[in-house]
């Protein structure tokens, strides 16, 4: 009988092997960086919020994220088939408004718009906003947050506020 040609490998070989594949490619083998570590705590605390969002039952259920120290947000809310994104584009300078654009092309969501009424009923205007529905998919939800924090907003490394109600 002979012997096989390759044995497996345990975890810490895999990493080891890899580790040394790499550096013979010339490849770099680093820590995340801080902007990084913060992207990810960042899409973590969002999946959270986003997971209690669907676990709450009162009306005009919400959350939004927002930048400590800016006016930078994006909306989460709830409808019938689960969570949506919705970004207004009021608050949006002209650049983040082609970033914008650009980011959600790729995504396939177009600019909507909705009248606005006064107080007596009469049209008083209309906003234009970015809506994304994702249903019960908490992941991709935060994942689409931290693209437009990043592409839209031009941001990597802030201080996230969450408010919930």
């Amino acid at each position: 009988m002979s012997a096989p040609l390759a044995q497996p490998l345990n975890g810490s070989r895999i990493t080891a092997a890899a580790t040394v594949a790499a550096l013979l490619l010339g490849c770099s083998v680093r820590p995340p960086s801080g902007a990084e570590k913060n992207l990810e705590i960042m899409r973590s605390t969002i999946e959270e919020a986003l997971r209690r969002l669907l676990n709450r039952s009162n009306e005009d259920t919400f959350v939004i994220f927002s930048r400590a120290s800016g006016k930078e947000y994006i909306q989460f809310a709830l409808d019938d088939q689960g969570l949506f994104l919705d970004l207004p584009v009021i608050p949006l300078d002209n650049l983040q408004r082609a970033r914008a654009k650009a980011f959600f092309d790729r995504l396939g969501v177009s600019l909507a718009s909705t009248l606005l009424h006064d107080p007596g009923g009469l049209p008083a205007g209309s906003l234009q906003f970015y809506r994304v529905d994702f249903g019960q998919d908490v992941q991709q939800a935060a994942s689409t947050a931290v693209g437009v924090f990043r592409e839209v907003y031009a941001l990597d490394d802030f201080q996230l506020e969450v408010e919930e109600n």
